[in-house]
């Protein structure tokens, strides 16, 4: 997994934020003129409590004062992805920068026993209204299943920032598709490179 430079195209009809991916744990805010502002992720965090925004950078927490957003793109073809965790704010919660329309919900909402339950909706209604509703928006799984990560895996969050270089080192070779998301494992990446 490669974590994700943003470059921010100047603002206007024009503007976009592009994702491109880079060995490098950080943000570029790269604007027309060649600027490049930089911000480095190797943040500690709190697991589960606390997460990365994906457009700032900075920690977002979630809590009752909604200061955290979990947002997504539903597509013209009922295809949800694009998921991103940000902050509550205008210069983070952007949804004219995606490609189509942009659905968000506090934080708060996605997270514990509950939340977890609110993200396999987008999967599955369950049985009961699953056979008498529509069925729910098809999803990009390989994304659906980075942010339930990122949400649920305690450690995972912090260990990702770290993940390439992990890779790198040879730290997967000996465990199978399973083992690199355990609780125990994520520990010893953010210990070994924190």
């Amino acid at each position: 997994m490669y974590l994700g430079v943003y470059y921010l195209d100047p603002p206007g009809p024009s503007g976009q934020i592009r994702r491109s991916l880079s060995k490098v744990a950080a943000i570029v805010l790269q604007r027309e003129d060649g600027v490049s502002l930089r911000r480095d992720l190797a943040v500690k965090l709190k697991p589960l409590e606390e997460w990365i925004c994906d457009s700032c950078g900075e920690v977002v927490v979630a809590d009752q004062t909604g200061s955290g957003y979990l947002q997504w793109a539903e597509m013209p073809s009922d295809l949800a992805g694009g998921f991103r965790i940000v902050h509550n704010k205008a210069g983070c919660l952007k949804q004219e920068d995606l490609p189509a329309l942009t659905a968000d919900i506090e934080l708060e909402h996605w997270t514990g026993a509950d939340g977890l339950v609110a993200l396999m909706a987008f999967v599955d209604h369950g049985r009961y209204h699953g056979k008498n509703e529509s069925s729910p928006p098809k999803v990009m799984l390989d994304q659906w299943a980075e942010i339930v990560r990122r949400l649920h895996v305690p450690y995972y969050e912090e260990a990702r920032q770290y993940w390439e270089k992990a890779e790198e080192d040879g730290l997967f070779e000996d465990l199978n598709d399973e083992q690199i998301f355990y609780s125990s494992f994520l520990q010893e990446i953010i210990g070994k490179y924190a």
